[in-house]
């Protein structure tokens, strides 16, 4: 509705529109990705082509390619096992340690979830809850609890 006042005002300019694409850049690129595939079919050697990588070794496989690609190499030992390991190396990692690193990777993923999950109901345990005990939506909360009440440095310290 148009009242006297307005009649005779132009409405405000629009501020000018950025475009919604832009040119694509590396610096841009963020990029997740998992390689799921048989033992031997080229996964880390695939992963390793990615740039500059840092190598959390879970099943100590990776040195095959030292000759073959630059990168950086932790694996777990007696004393660091693949949980905290990887803990480790990702606080590392945040804190500036690999500033030429371009490229985490953790392989294989499948032990460090089972390291993650065996640290998750080792928690529960010591809370004094049997996962055994739980069904369906109860054994979600229950992992829902552990990790509501302690980080994961937390699980692996205790």
């Amino acid at each position: 509705m148009t009242t006297p006042a307005s009649a005779g005002a132009e409405a405000p300019e629009a501020p000018p529109k950025e475009p919604l694409a832009r040119k694509a850049s590396r610096a841009q690129a963020l990029l997740k990705v998992m390689a799921w595939g048989e033992p031997g079919s080229g996964k880390t050697r695939f992963a390793l082509s990615f740039p500059a990588p840092l190598v959390i070794d879970l099943e100590h496989s990776s040195d095959w390619y030292g000759d073959e690609f630059d990168f950086l190499v932790a694996a777990p030992s007696a004393a660091l096992k693949a949980g905290p390991l990887v803990h480790a190396v990702l606080e590392e990692a945040l804190a500036g340690v690999y500033p030429d690193r371009k490229t985490l990777i953790i392989d294989p993923i499948t032990d460090y979830l089972d390291a993650l999950e065996f640290a998750l109901i080792e928690g529960l345990k010591k809370q004094g809850v049997e996962l055994d005990s739980l069904k369906g939506i109860k054994r979600a909360q229950a992992y829902a609890k552990i990790r509501a009440g302690a980080s994961l440095v937390q699980l692996y310290t205790a």
